[in-house]
């Protein structure tokens, strides 16, 4: 038997090739349905890949916030405040004025401000409330919790943080990006129909929670209300008082026995008035300036605990007014 000449055979096979193989590599046939099949399967990997970094970063967040809180625990802040990071400096730009310029240089510097960027907390005040929490143990487990000048929400994120089953509303001019678990209102906490539109939202929660709505109080009210500075020292300082009477107002009317009351005022003799009233209602009452709180500012917390209880609101509206 006779076989064609190599050349021919070699021809003959590449005709075929191009007839019936190459085609199932051009797009079509097999290989369209194995290059649809490899991109599904690179995004697949892709969202897979997604999927793991962001919860690598969720997961690095949270283990940053428990380190943070057993640092806490253990009465120890070196390693937020002991102030041995690199000094920024900020150039004065021309339309920046040299005010501005300062209170940038000084957020850029402040360690408090980089750490609550890192365990994602949405103000340094987040620290403050860690810091009395640490020291007078105020938040309990299954807490009621009225949170008054709560934006941008810092104090929020820690009392979740702390008791992560309490009930917890917070009112504050500005508004707040919603918080998983919490209400706040926006709202003018000043308006007389302020408390009890906070107290009305309680009661439907404590309603929705299946407790019994009638006569409910809660547990903790904290104020971080601050009144606009005018740069007159005086006027400031009777400004926040005033903010603190009502909110100490406000306390008695809504807290349970032997619950307690936080408040944000600045050092000065008109806060006398204030402290004999507190004294009278709470069975502990101090001071405290957390170490958050920056040196040069004259805020500090008026500490009350142990609310002893009002037998009728008549008879504290007629103490509030006779301590003003």
């Amino acid at each position: 038997m006779s076989y064609p000449p190599l050349e021919e055979r070699m021809l003959n096979c590449g005709a075929f090739l191009r007839a019936h193989i190459l085609p199932q590599w051009s797009g079509r046939g097999w290989q369209g349905k194995m290059k649809k099949e490899t991109i599904k399967e690179k995004e697949t990997i892709k969202e897979k890949e997604t999927k793991k970094k962001k919860e690598t970063k969720k997961k690095k967040e949270t283990k940053n916030k428990k380190a943070y809180l057993q640092t806490a625990t253990s009465h120890n802040f070196a390693n937020i405040s002991d102030g041995r990071q690199a000094a920024v400096r900020v150039k004065t730009a021309k339309r920046r004025r040299l005010s501005s310029t300062r209170w940038l240089e000084r957020q850029l510097n402040d360690p408090y401000v980089n750490e609550a960027k890192r365990l994602g907390y949405r103000s340094r005040a987040a620290f403050k409330l860690h810091q009395i929490h640490q020291k007078y143990n105020l938040i309990t487990s299954n807490a009621r919790i009225i949170d008054l000048g709560c934006a941008p929400g810092g104090w929020i994120q820690v009392a979740l943080e702390i008791a992560n089953d309490a009930t917890i509303l917070g009112m504050d001019l500005l508004a707040v990006e919603p918080i998983n678990g919490t209400t706040v209102l926006q709202g003018d906490f000043t308006d007389p129909s302020a408390p009890a539109k906070l107290m009305t939202l309680m009661q439907t929660k404590m309603a929705t929670a299946r407790e019994n709505p009638n006569g409910v109080k809660v547990d903790l009210v904290l104020s971080d209300m601050a009144a606009a500075t005018t740069g007159h020292n005086k006027t400031d300082h009777l400004r926040i008082i005033a903010l603190a009477e009502m909110a100490y107002d406000f306390a008695c009317q809504t807290l349970r026995k032997d619950g307690a009351f936080v408040t944000k005022v600045f050092s000065g003799g008109a806060e006398n008035s204030l402290m004999a009233a507190l004294k009278r209602d709470f069975s502990k009452v101090s001071h405290f300036k957390p170490p958050a709180s920056r040196r040069d500012s004259a805020e500090m917390y008026v500490i009350a605990m142990g609310y002893r209880g009002t037998t009728e609101n008549a008879d504290h509206a007629e103490n509030a007014d006779n301590h003003r």
